[in-house]
């Protein structure tokens, strides 16, 4: 029999939902990634199959699970079985080699109980959907997540894109060498190379004309968003090796490049970040307009010891914290994504950034 190959993501999704029909509970995490003692009782989580919502409903004291399609029932399965099985998965997972790599006795146990795929539809930003018991409320609710799994390279919660770029001016009044920048395999390295005698300017006009949809939906979140997404982009690239979100909120505080004539600016700098974090998070894509009204409750994320913790934005705090203290700029591809190299063009030299950001 021919089993198909998964990578760590997609295997992780079907982590998540045999570890949560077996722990039977649903933890919060704090800002760090460590797991609080609250926690809420979970009664059914739903797995999205081809946009259709299969349903795992703990009955019988909790030790079973029925699985319903289109309100039908069609299997009663053992609590335990999940159990075993998420372990199976994360045993895989952390001792996997390559990028992909097929679970045949996984396979095997999901088509026993109708799942006849693994991958999301990639219009569907919700990854999962838990229906949850508030006992203090005394609510039942369905919330749904998005998955970032720590298993392997951390997750990424804004992918790049060749859409994804920011144009900046390099001027200078010295002709630059481009034949000796082009030989610098990084933009970082031309731009340390260059910034100490050149002033490099977000250049807003090309970077609108050029990503077009994206660039609106930055200002959808905020209309100095682009801008301010600019500065943290230069920083990462031409500053020091750190790239994380706190210490770029703290060069921009002193860079101040919307120029607000206000104290604290750097408390208003640090809720504009946490505004597109919060975004990107929830769906927000350079491809497509940026409409709010389907996007998940939040996000789960797997640890490195195979916890799963929540973050809601009904915990707003929280939430937020955890974005903006976890949270980083990568560097992609640069010839997949086409940026990172001067160019001239109506005689001036231009250079484009990428934007990735992912947890720490």
């Amino acid at each position: 029999m021919n089993y198909r190959s998964y990578n760590r993501g997609e295997w992780t999704e079907v982590y998540v939902l045999f570890y949560l029909l077996g722990q039977k509970k649903l933890y919060k995490g704090d800002a760090s990634f460590q797991k609080l003692s609250d926690f809420f009782y979970i009664s059914r989580v739903f797995h999205y199959e081809n946009l259709e919502k299969v349903e795992f409903q703990l009955e019988n004291n909790l030790s079973e699970i029925v699985i319903k399609r289109s309100g039908c029932i069609n299997q009663r399965i053992s609590v335990q079985d999940f159990i075993d099985k998420a372990n199976d998965i994360f045993e895989a997972i952390i001792n996997s080699q390559g990028r992909s790599f097929s679970i045949p006795a996984i396979e095997d146990f999901l088509k026993s109980i109708n799942c006849q795929t693994i991958k999301q539809d990639s219009r569907n930003v919700k990854d999962i959907e838990i229906g949850i018991i508030d006992t203090k409320r005394d609510r039942h609710d369905n919330f749904s997540f998005s998955i970032k799994s720590k298993l392997g390279q951390s997750p990424t919660i804004f992918n790049a894109g060749k859409k994804t770029v920011f144009i900046y001016r390099i001027e200078s009044n010295n002709n630059l060498d481009i034949p000796k920048l082009k030989e610098l395999e990084s933009a970082t390295k031309i731009l340390r190379t260059i910034r100490g005698q050149c002033q490099i300017v977000f250049d807003e006009l090309k970077t609108r004309e050029f990503t077009n949809t994206f660039y609106r939906n930055l200002i959808l979140i905020d209309d100095s968003m682009p801008i301010i997404v600019a500065n943290l982009l230069l920083n990462a690239y031409s500053g020091e090796n750190n790239k994380s979100i706190i210490e770029l909120h703290k060069k921009m505080t002193m860079d101040n490049p919307c120029g607000y004539e206000l104290q604290n600016v750097g408390e208003i700098y640090e809720r504009k970040i946490k505004n597109f974090l919060t975004d990107i998070t929830l769906g927000l894509k350079a491809s497509e307009d940026w409409k709010k009204d389907n996007t998940p409750n939040g996000f789960l994320v797997v640890t490195r010891n195979g916890e799963v913790l929540s973050y809601y934005l009904l915990d707003r705090k929280t939430f937020e914290d955890c974005l903006f203290t976890q949270t980083k700029l990568d560097v992609p591809s640069r010839t997949r994504h086409d940026y990172g190299t001067v160019y001239q063009e109506e005689g001036n030299y231009y250079i484009k950034l990428c934007l990735q950001v992912r947890f720490r």
